[in-house]
């Protein structure tokens, strides 16, 4: 491959259906539609209840009730989220297991300096203990490292796939946009929300585990 020969669609690796961009943004718009859904049911709700009228008695169409209707900004986390239920959740744990062995690792450190001046001034102790000890540190480094190596992996999928199906629902969105919001949000701004900003979401997917566990060792340090 190279100047000789350009890439094929068949030099590409396959992917999994589970990271195909088409199966995750499916999930994604299931979850994003129903809880746009119950917003606009109870944006409606509302708006008949400030007029003490219902649906069959109502003296304005739905049009004109959604003219001030607003998507809240968390309602794209909470999609996010429950899109990638599992994998981040996954991510947050092995950090709380790496964060709760990186706090506990200098207790066992410093019983085994102990046990090891203990040995070198000839006073008694259980070799076994030391043995243990010994054993124990390497075990709990071994872990730890392989906790936070999984959890950032775990994250930084997230933040990847994240960032994936927000640039299909944009590109999406932008082939079905109005006159008025076209107008709104020029080409220009559209390749900025896909190129600059969506990074962002993609590098703070990565490290939000990071965030969310920061008060367990907080508190166990304590």
């Amino acid at each position: 491959v190279g100047y000789l020969r350009t890439l094929q669609p068949e030099d590409m690796p396959k992917l999994n259906n589970e990271l195909k961009v088409e199966q995750l943004h499916c999930k994604f718009d299931k979850i994003f539609s129903k809880h746009l859904q119950k917003l606009k049911h109870n944006h409606l709700a509302k708006k008949y209840e400030e007029r003490n009228e219902t649906s069959e008695s109502s003296t304005k169409t739905e049009e004109e009730d959604f003219e001030d209707f607003k998507v809240p900004a968390f309602v794209l986390v909470k999609s996010l989220y429950f899109t990638f239920f599992l994998e981040f959740n996954t991510a947050l744990l092995f950090k709380i297991f790496s964060d709760v062995l990186t706090c506990l690792l200098p207790l066992i450190q410093k019983a085994l300096i102990n046990f090891v001046s203990k040995r070198y001034y000839n006073m008694e102790a259980n070799m076994g203990q030391g043995v243990g000890y010994a054993v124990g540190v390497c075990l709990m480094i071994l872990m730890n490292g392989i906790c936070i190596n999984h959890s950032f992996y775990q994250s930084m999928m997230v933040g990847s796939m994240s960032k994936a199906i927000l640039t299909k629902s944009l590109l999406l969105k932008s082939f079905t946009i109005s006159a008025r919001g076209k107008h709104k949000f020029p080409m220009g701004t559209v390749n900025t929300l896909m190129g600059a900003d969506l990074s962002r979401v993609d590098f703070a997917a990565g490290l939000l585990s990071f965030g969310i566990t920061f008060p367990i060792p907080f508190t166990i340090t304590i």
